[in-house]
């Protein structure tokens, strides 16, 4: 792992320069298809303050029958035994500060779609996209929040030592769902790495308000929350090329 500083870049951008630790990136295959996406922390994870690593899962989706493959609705899609329709993008990241992290991750070509994002499943309607052998999209920037409901927010750190010596918990009595904000990459985010120089990316295509069955076993969510509610009665959309 090594320091990297970048600091001229952020002089001649204009924005301030971030301090991220960066490792190497994989070597690529020519005839597989990636995904960039950058995962900011979630905030306030457990307790007011608390940041932990945002993590997102993706998942090989069935759009004629609307369900994962292999799902209760597509079951005659189910992969081989051993193989998993999905893809959780926790661990080994190509860059890394301490506000989020940057994944390069290798997809089958597919139609795939966001399953949830930090112990959330995004069932009641999230983004699907489909992906080609030697593409690489960027699926930009992703920050899982937590959807508090009015006049909710997170337990003070004294609030959750008391639940911990009364409780043996520090843990809210109710856990929250998370939704997703989701924007292009910009100029003050990473920057695409050097081992896709000489490769097109794009932004990708997305259809919106999807839905499938929860097979993630936690709470439940829209991609983009209560806000999404509003939409939930019109037909799926498609949006190119931003998320």
């Amino acid at each position: 792992m090594k320091k990297v500083a970048l600091i001229a870049t952020g002089a001649l951008m204009g924005f301030a320069p971030v301090s991220v630790e960066a490792a190497k990136a994989p070597a690529l295959d020519p005839n597989s298809a990636y995904v960039l996406v950058e995962i900011g922390n979630l905030d306030d994870a457990v307790l007011k303050g608390v940041k932990a690593p945002g993590t997102l899962t993706l998942a090989r989706y069935d759009a004629a029958k609307g369900d994962v493959r292999g799902g209760a609705l597509s079951p005659d899609t189910a992969l081989p035994k051993g193989q998993s329709p999905r893809v959780m993008i926790t661990a080994k990241p190509i860059a890394k500060s301490k506000t989020s992290r940057l994944y390069l991750v290798k997809l089958e070509p597919d139609t795939w779609v966001i399953e949830g994002a930090s112990g959330t499943a995004f069932s009641l309607g999230s983004a699907q996209f489909s992906i080609e052998r030697g593409q690489v999209i960027d699926l930009g920037v992703v920050k899982p929040v937590v959807e508090w409901l009015e006049g909710e927010g997170p337990k003070s750190m004294a609030g959750g030592m008391m639940g911990a010596m009364l409780f043996g918990s520090v843990k809210p009595k109710e856990i929250r769902p998370v939704r997703l904000d989701w924007r292009p990459r910009a100029a003050s985010d990473f920057p695409v790495p050097a081992s896709l120089s000489g490769r097109t990316i794009s932004a990708g295509q997305y259809s919106h308000g999807v839905k499938f069955g929860n097979y993630l076993g936690g709470l439940v969510n829209r991609i983009d929350g209560r806000a999404g509610r509003e939409k939930a009665v019109a037909p799926a959309t498609t949006a190119t090329p931003a998320p």
